[in-house]
């Protein structure tokens, strides 16, 4: 017999066998395991009387073979057995399949407590102790199978409560009577971090209400609602259920929290109460009929438009409102497509109930159930009878200008393109006068809005009143009809002419001066007075530009350029304009980049004291060396900052740069350098930014630079800004001084004066130029000085260039000046040889002399300037010999500087001719390295040479040694 027919034999014995036991009554059956023989035939008689069925097993792997063949009831193991004792036959009965709730009670001899321990370690259920007490011991099984099972029943149903509890899609919670957690299901840990043992989160016992009686939750549960935070962020509103659970002594040993989430529940009904919000406050006429048409509902807009109730129409059908609007065959179709699931929109003429007719937008649309039949249809009708009667009112106001009844931009623009065809076609001109006032801001800002509205109103009304008749542009109404040339307001204070009935550029010029001459004269707004100009840039179709934005673009330039002028005036454009403008954006894109390429630079201008010469500051100018560009003058660059805004953070540069330079000279070891004032220019612009007074704080503190070694100059015009006086106290607050640039060309005046804290006044350059004893400027000049005088400020002028307007100032009292009269801007190597000369020598006493130069030599002029201020004498210059013998004549005292190679008669017959009568004359030749030329002068009474190139050191040594040898 092959081994497969003895494991086929012997699997159909085993299936027999436990058939026939199975059989057998039913009865519980019993696997005796125990290498005695004896003690199972015992065991198994003593089961038997007790109505059991056994198997016997002599060892603990025939035991296993058994259990998994017959699947016993209950085991009695013996625990001491050859091989497999008992103790392993339970750990390895407990791992097979069926094995885990198996009642195993092990029969041992062993009396220590370990063997027991042991035993209930591997898995047993319960143990017998030998000797078996044999009458009792069916009784003891039949008790363990009734407990096993009824372990088994419970263990099943905490098994199905457990699966309940897990799959249900609540919040559930078992807490005990110290909010520790008992049980929890896997819905309640998405909201809490829960373990079993650990007390549940205080926050949530807060929001638990109040219990005072918690046996009563055993009867009577309580409710509440509250919203939740799950662990991933999301809130959750939760309904929540509190019971009590009841102990061995009948009182409340715990909590049973479930809670619901209902949060889709209350967004639905959120939903549905915005819903109902929505449609009953809705602005809109709502109206909801059946599938037959009857009216079932209306909103209380409906109501109120159409003046029905509810209660009045229900059940009407909805077209007794309406009027014979519509044709009987499109209300037809209306029906029909909305019967069909379509919608239907239109305009539908309706009737109040008290008979008004009213013009209605109507949408009308089907209600479909869920399986897709129509149910009830739904009007949305919105009253647009104000739209009808405003839609003309809209037509005239896309056209027109509200303020003035011009014409706007987009009438301007759609006009300007027909007259340009038109020329086109015709070989016509045309001309576009682009105009702004001048100064509207200014009287808006100080008259208010409504004063800048009326006189818009009158400056529209002028401007078609100086027009010629061929141009004549009549204010716009309604029902005027637009001619055929054009004026418009398109924005602001800005309005466009097209002229189009012209034969030369002349005549649109008599236009233009019509228009400044007319705008001259004064407005009266509320009974005041006010004067504006205008300015007024004008390009002509086809040589300005072919098209509208060409003309515009055009017109718009030669406005800027007449605004520069000085406004109240017309340009003509012209293509210098247009590369003017090219070189205009080519600065400003240049200039952003200007800062960051390192491409500025400052030079510094000294300021001088009229008494002795003593340099007290330096003005910080800025200069511009573009790589592309070249040096870039400041009167060109600077108005482009100003314009675009690069004006605050160029200012802030050169404010930083001047304090550091100023820093740097002042630790400069016996340059005595440390009390030079430091001038810097403000821009408007920089005073308008908020953060102002901190940056030059921050400057001032990162370069260590006292406070009153920087002076802030600020222009005339900038104090009639609102609040400039707080900033000015801010800033001497600081410790800074502050000068007034550029001062009589605005509008200040003593009494204005008076309330900021100033230090100097500048007198304008203009001022200076036209300086004499009879001029405006000489009497402005000394008003300004004046008036500085009373208020106890310095004052200085700058621009001096000549040797009168040097004399005038002092006469006037100027106590400085600055100009190329002493220096012209220089960098800061300049300046420190400048400040070098005045400090290493003091004062040369010329008493009385003269100094006089003949020579062209523009660095030795401005060396004896420098000298001849400081020394408080007069300097000629001359520029022949005649006039030096003129000068002796009037006064002998003088030393004389001359060029051997200038005068026209030669430098050693121009020593003769002098010497002559003029024996003990003073005179310094001034020669290159190469002698070459008239040698014979270094013979012919010469009283000293210097060489170029000259340095003020040279001069002045000069001047002492000859002044010492004519001492002597």
């Amino acid at each position: 017999m092959g081994m497969k027919s003895i494991v086929d034999r012997s699997m159909t014995d085993a299936h027999n066998r436990r058939e026939d036991m199975i059989e057998r009554t039913r009865q519980p059956l019993i696997l005796v395991v125990d290498d005695d023989d004896g003690q199972r035939l015992l065991v198994c008689a003593s089961l038997q009387q007790g109505g059991f069925s056994s198997l016997e097993a002599a060892d603990g792997v025939r035991a296993l073979e058994l259990f998994q063949e017959c699947h016993p009831d209950l085991v009695l193991l013996d625990v001491v057995m050859p091989g497999m004792d008992g103790f392993a036959t339970c750990a390895a009965l407990r791992n097979l399949p069926g094995g885990r709730n198996l009642p195993i009670v092990m029969v041992t001899g062993l009396e220590d407590i370990e063997s027991i321990e042991q035993a209930y370690q591997v898995g047993a259920t319960d143990f017998i102790a030998k000797p078996i007490q044999w009458l009792i011991l069916h009784q003891r099984v039949r008790y363990i199978l009734r407990a096993s099972q009824t372990l088994q029943d419970l263990q099943e149903s905490e098994e199905r409560f457990r699966t309940l509890v897990n799959a249900a899609g609540s919040v559930i919670m078992v807490l005990d009577r110290q909010a520790k957690v008992m049980e929890f299901n896997p819905v309640a840990n998405r909201f809490f971090a829960l373990r079993q043992g650990e007390a549940i989160a205080a926050d949530f016992m807060r929001a638990l209400p109040a219990i005072d009686d918690w046996d009563a939750l055993l009867e009577n549960p309580q409710s509440f609602e509250s919203t939740i935070r799950a662990l991933n962020g999301d809130e959750h509103i939760l309904l929540w259920s509190v019971s009590g659970f009841a102990g061995a002594k009948g009182l409340v040993a715990g909590l049973v929290i479930v809670g619901q989430d209902i949060t889709a529940r209350r967004q639905a009904e959120e939903n549905m109460r915005k819903l109902s919000y929505a449609i009953e406050q809705n602005p809109i006429s709502i109206m909801i009929t059946d599938i037959h048409g009857n009216i079932e509902y209306v909103n209380p807009k409906f109501s109120e438009v159409s003046g029905y109730p509810l209660d009045e129409i229900q059940g009407k059908s909805p077209y007794f409102l309406q009027t014979s609007t519509l044709s009987a065959a499109e209300y037809q179709r209306m029906q029909q497509m909305v019967a069909s699931g379509g919608v239907w929109q239109g305009e539908l003429c309706s009737r109040r109930k008290d008979g008004e007719f009213f013009w209605e937008s109507t949408h009308i649309s089907s209600i479909r159930n869920p399986s897709g039949a129509v149910t009830h249809f739904v009007w949305l009708r919105e009253d647009v009878s104000d739209r009808k009667r405003a839609e003309e009112r809209i037509r005239f106001l896309a056209y027109y200008d509200n303020l003035t009844r011009l014409p706007n931009r987009v009438m301007l623009q759609e006009r300007l393109r027909e007259a340009i065809e038109t020329c086109r076609l015709h070989a016509h001109l045309l001309a576009v006068m682009f105009l702004d006032l001048d100064q509207f801001k200014r009287i808006n800002d100080s008259l208010g809005h409504r004063a800048g509205d009326l006189l818009l109103q009158q400056v529209a009304g002028r401007l078609q009143e100086c027009l010629r008749f061929s141009d004549q542009v009549y204010i716009a109404r309604p029902d005027t009809p637009l001619p055929q040339d054009l004026l418009a307001r398109i924005g602001g204070d800005e309005f466009v002419i097209v002229l189009t009935e012209f034969h030369h550029a002349d005549d649109v010029a008599r236009v233009a001066r019509r228009i400044l001459e007319a705008m001259a004269k004064p407005f009266v707004l509320d009974g005041k007075e006010v004067f504006t100009g205008c300015s007024i840039g004008i390009a002509i179709y086809p040589q300005d530009g072919t098209d509208m934005e060409v003309l515009l673009k055009h017109a718009d330039t030669a406005l800027y350029y007449a605004k520069d002028s000085g406004r109240n005036n017309y340009q003509m454009f012209s293509n210098s304009m247009n590369v003017a403008a090219t070189r205009r954006l080519t600065l400003e894109n240049h200039l952003r980049k200007a800062i960051t390429n390192q491409e500025l630079m400052l030079c510094y201008q000294p300021q001088v004291t009229l008494n002795g010469g003593r340099v007290t500051g330096v003005e910080a100018l800025l200069r511009w060396n573009s790589p592309e560009l070249g040096m870039v003058p400041p009167d060109e660059f600077i108005p482009v900052a100003e314009e675009t805004g690069l004006i605050v953070s160029v200012g802030e540069w050169v404010l930083r740069t001047a304090c550091a330079q100023a820093q740097s000279w002042g630790e400069k070891e016996g340059v005595g350098f440390s009390d030079l004032r430091m001038a810097v220019n403000l821009s408007p612009r920089q005073f308008a930014d908020p953060h102002f007074l901190e940056r030059v704080a921050d400057i001032l503190r990162d370069t260590r630079l006292r406070p009153d070694r920087l002076e802030l100059e600020i222009t005339e015009s900038l104090l009639m800004r609102e609040g400039l006086l707080e900033s000015l106290c801010a800033l001497k607050q600081l410790g800074v001084q502050l000068n007034i640039d550029d001062f009589g060309t605005g509008y200040s005046n003593l009494g204005y004066l008076q309330r900021f804290p100033l230090d100097r006044l500048k007198i304008d350059k203009s001022f200076v130029n036209n300086i004499d004893h009879e001029s405006e400027g000489d009497t402005i000049a000394a008003t300004v000085i004046a008036m500085a005088r009373s208020l106890r400020l310095g004052i200085i002028a700058e621009g001096v260039e000549t040797e009168d307007q040097l004399l005038r100032l002092r006469a006037l009292g100027c106590d400085e000046i600055q100009g190329y009269y002493f220096s012209q801007p220089c960098p800061p190597e300049e300046v420190v040889e400048i400040l070098k000369g005045y400090r290493e020598f003091p004062p040369i006493l010329l008493d009385s002399m003269t100094l006089i130069l003949l020579d062209d030599d523009p660095t030795m002029l401005a060396l004896l300037r420098r000298i001849s201020l400081q020394a408080e004498t007069p300097l000629l210059v001359v520029r022949s010999s005649a006039e030096v013998l003129a000068a002796l004549a009037r006064q002998p005292r003088v030393i004389i500087f001359f060029n051997p190679n200038y005068p026209e008669e030669g430098g050693s017959e121009f020593l003769r001719c002098l010497k002559g009568p003029y024996p003990e004359v003073i005179c310094i030749a001034l020669v290159s390295e190469q002698l070459g030329g008239d040698a014979e002068i270094y013979t012919s009474g010469l009283s000293d040479r210097l060489v170029k190139p000259l340095t003020e050191r040279a001069v002045r040594s000069a001047i002492r040694t000859v002044l010492a040898r004519v001492e002597t």
